[in-house]
């Protein structure tokens, strides 16, 4: 959900009344996990969160540029992505830096509003983060972290990224779509400076914030530039482990934790009679290596097997569409 106008992915709410229509509709039409976008207003927030309450539906996305990470998971967010909000919610001026942050140019997440991120790190206090911590774990409120997104767009100066051969997964226009990304002024030495002093810093938070009993699930954000559907959630995984996780964490984040954030332990998250049988089973142990979920044998999807031939011959057929896309 977003301020502005409507498109084929959100639900445009201008006002209050507008926030709270869109969420009974949609929990009528079976929804059961709102995203909202940091665009939102804050009053239409406010709202939003009052009737998600109310008719018992969660919501989740980004921090919104209008409130606080505080007041977010005070009005019962159920989830945190990305950490830019977290940051700023830990620096003494807060305030000051989120006023500056709101008019930063939109869609510059490593220009204007690295920086604000940075001056988030030089006022990080210790107390006021931990009293967050504290906070967040209390509420219950998740934090998806998609470090690979941040860590990548840190890296959008480096050559080598088109180079990555999983690009031949993705369409050939939105490969297009990706260089020109990487021309763009966002990506200038100095930006990627700051960018890459705040994904390194998001590792230590991400770590802080595991040890004060914050629970997380993996995300990638994907399909950001250069981060690929599918295969960005096994680097997400080898993120959270460099972060401080354990590789039986991080594999929980992706597997356990959703289960358990959705209420859905009695389907889902956990290999046992009655449940949804999706599994994917591995040449080697995840627990030794967390690099080893990439070593991927066969999948089962509700039930049915897929040989490695058979996961071959649907990433070729994947490869070819790109080409011509």
């Amino acid at each position: 959900m977003s301020g502005g106008k409507s498109d084929t992915q959100t639900v445009a709410v201008n006002n209050p009344a507008e926030a709270r229509e869109a969420v009974a509709k949609l929990k009528q039409r079976g929804v059961n996990l709102l995203t909202i976008r940091p665009d939102i207003s804050r009053d239409s927030y406010f709202a939003l969160a009052d009737e998600a309450a109310k008719l018992k539906i969660q919501f989740g996305g980004p921090v919104p540029d209008s409130i606080t990470a505080t007041e977010a998971s005070a009005a019962g967010q159920s989830s945190i992505e990305r950490l830019t909000g977290i940051l700023l919610a830990c620096s003494s001026k807060e305030d000051a830096l989120r006023q500056q942050r709101s008019q930063a140019p939109a869609n510059q997440d490593f220009g204007p509003q690295a920086s604000v991120a940075i001056q988030a790190m030089a006022t990080y206090d210790t107390e006021k983060a931990w009293t967050l911590f504290v906070q967040l774990s209390n509420n219950n409120t998740w934090q998806v972290p998609a470090l690979v997104w941040s860590q990548t767009m840190a890296s959008m100066g480096d050559t080598n990224l088109t180079a990555d051969p999983l690009l031949k997964y993705v369409p050939i226009s939105v490969r297009r779509q990706w260089e020109l990304e990487r021309l763009r002024p966002r990506t200038s030495p100095e930006v990627l400076r700051l960018a890459k002093k705040q994904s390194a810093r998001e590792l230590e938070l991400v770590n802080i914030m595991r040890r004060a009993g914050v629970q997380f699930m993996a995300g990638s954000d994907s399909p950001a530039p250069y981060v690929v559907p599918g295969f960005s959630l096994h680097a997400e995984l080898e993120w959270l482990v460099k972060s401080g996780f354990s590789p039986t964490q991080a594999l929980q984040s992706a597997t356990f934790n959703p289960a358990l954030f959705l209420a859905k332990l009695n389907k889902f998250g956990v290999v046992e009679t009655g449940h949804a049988a999706d599994l994917v089973l591995l040449e080697a142990n995840p627990l030794e290596d967390i690099r080893n979920t990439r070593k991927i044998a066969a999948v089962v999807v509700a039930g049915k097997y897929y040989s490695r031939q058979e996961l071959d011959k649907m990433l070729a057929r994947i490869a070819e569409v790109a080409r011509n896309r």
